[in-house]
């Protein structure tokens, strides 16, 4: 979820990557291919106790 003043909540894909404590919004064609590469995104860093990170990796 995606919140900016003056603008709606707009609703995001998100690739996790759990080994690594990083994450990825799947947004503007950004994609996971069936070789598991991420394309058309950047990996970004978050810290591993990150609530969507462990929910993502942890079984929710």
């Amino acid at each position: 979820m995606l919140i900016a003043r003056w603008v709606p909540i707009q609703m995001v894909s998100v690739a996790y990557d759990c080994t690594n404590a990083a994450r990825a919004d799947l947004v503007e064609g950004a994609r996971i291919d069936s070789g598991g590469v991420l394309t058309g995104a950047e990996w970004r860093q978050i810290d591993a106790t990150d609530e969507g990170l462990k929910a993502a990796c942890n079984g929710g």
